[in-house]
């Protein structure tokens, strides 16, 4: 399958929520990668039907997804960043509820519950009420009835929100599992849910697409500019305030400043291997080369 985005934009008003995304994508997982209000909600919110376009259109293999209708629809799983789940219903009702909505009624609703529920390691709660579900559980729960229907594009909006990190990994390597089949993307701000599993990320500020690439050219451009110093606690916030590009990390004890310059800030600086925070880092904050003192 062949997805793409031609020229699109949105507009509220004077307010541009996005802006000319052009791109094409394949088989794979795509991060969509950028701080809150960077119109990541709203490019995955005209591809699943919910926002109109204020300009262009999008394509699959060359047909335009809204002649297409039920046909696209049928291609489409949806994981939105908050579910509506029926609270009093458990997993298993709640998958038949919605295997009879998508048109799969009766045995055939039955056997995609049963298999999906065990895709995603549920099947043992299969008849509790989701009131009772954990967060991770519910996301988990989530990407099942996504998947209804075995959908050939997956839109994932910032799955593993408050989950913790355990099941944040959890729901990472089951993405990365079902990949193998389909188109997957993944909005989100939380660097750490793509950077092993993505196969591009793109990069959007303000509504327009800034970079595009996979995680390891990306973060290659910033070998010899990520640098690590010493700094005490009291020290540690002032320089944060100043340097947008700047993280605390801890070693053993010890607090160093992660901070991003083409020239060491300091004379004790460590040069770091780059990764891809450092690499939303240097994107979206703001480089100040002034040293470090």
């Amino acid at each position: 399958m062949k997805l793409e985005f031609h020229h699109l934009s949105k507009n509220y008003g004077e307010t541009k929520a996005l802006v000319d995304f052009d791109a094409s994508l394949s088989q794979g997982i795509y991060a969509l990668l950028g701080p809150n209000g960077a119109g990541k909600s709203t490019l995955i919110n005209i591809l699943a039907g919910l926002l109109p376009p204020s300009e262009g259109h999008i394509t699959v293999d060359g047909e335009d997804t809204l002649s297409m209708g039920p046909r696209f629809r049928a291609m489409l799983g949806y994981l939105p960043q908050s579910v509506g789940f029926y609270p009093d219903f458990t997993a298993r009702a709640f998958m038949h509820y919605l295997a009879d909505l998508k048109g799969f009624p009766g045995k055939s609703g039955a056997a995609i519950t049963e298999k999906l529920l065990s895709e995603v390691n549920l099947t043992d709660s299969a008849d509790c009420k989701i009131k009772t579900f954990s967060g991770g559980m519910k996301q988990r729960l989530g990407l099942a009835q996504a998947l209804i229907g075995d959908p050939q594009l997956l839109i994932l909006d910032e799955p593993t929100t408050g989950l913790d990190p355990q099941e944040r990994v959890r729901f990472r390597n089951l993405v990365g599992r079902l990949s193998s089949h389909m188109t997957v993307i993944y909005c989100t701000h939380i660097v750490s849910d793509i950077e092993s599993i993505a196969d591009d990320v793109l990069l959007l500020s303000k509504g327009t697409l800034i970079a595009r690439n996979n995680p390891g050219t990306l973060t290659e451009q910033l070998i010899g500019k990520v640098w690590e110093v010493p700094v005490s606690p009291e020290k540690a916030d002032i320089l944060l305030a100043n340097h947008s590009t700047a993280a605390v990390v801890n070693h053993d004890g010890s607090l160093w400043l992660r901070h991003i310059s083409d020239a060491p800030p300091q004379a004790s600086a460590i040069a770091c291997e780059p990764n891809l925070e450092d690499v939303y880092m240097n994107t979206f904050g703001e480089r100040n080369e002034t040293a470090l003192l």
